[in-house]
């Protein structure tokens, strides 16, 4: 994974977003602090001795505290319940607090905490759901929370990826 000292400008954003091929994708980088802070993270989620090696002591170590990545998301983004496993590990269980059977999904839109490096005043979201979503229900649910988050008088653009990486920006223009 590399990373990048210039920042990027949403005119090339979109059009990389546009394209949205994996190999195009590939090139939203970020800056050298974000992506040692993002690596350092994934180190948490890896299960091999060499990651953990690298990883150095943690005072909270997901693949140690919980039983699955799926878990330590259900629990941490959709604040599910969760059990210890015969392990002792998390399990999550249950339904997120918001959603009752059959309400349909929960959907979040977050700010993500390892954004691409681009030019001020461009967002980087991540949109979460609790079921698959349709490229047209993507955009109808970042349109929505879009406008929650800029006043009716701000005029912003979105462009969103669904390649391999799944990815919501957001510039007020």
């Amino acid at each position: 994974m590399g990373w990048t000292s210039e920042c990027m400008s949403w005119e090339t954003l979109a059009s990389i977003i546009d394209d949205g091929s994996d190999e195009t994708l590939a090139k939203l980088l970020r800056s050298k602090e974000v992506l040692d802070t993002y690596m350092d993270f994934l180190a948490k989620l890896c299960y091999s001795v060499d990651s953990r090696e690298s990883a150095g002591d943690r005072e909270i170590e997901i693949k140690e505290d919980y039983e699955s990545v799926a878990s330590f998301l259900w629990v941490s983004a959709f604040g599910c319940e969760w059990v210890l496993n015969a392990d002792g590990k998390k399990k999550a269980v249950g339904v997120p607090p918001v959603q009752t059977e059959g309400s349909g999904p929960v959907i979040l839109l977050k700010s993500n905490d390892f954004p691409y490096y681009f030019d001020e005043g461009i967002q980087h979201h991540i949109l979460w759901s609790t079921e698959p979503l349709s490229p047209e229900e993507i955009s109808k649910q970042i349109e929505n929370r879009l406008e929650a988050v800029y006043p009716c008088s701000a005029k912003t653009d979105f462009r969103f990826g669904t390649g391999s990486s799944r990815f919501v920006l957001a510039a007020p223009m």
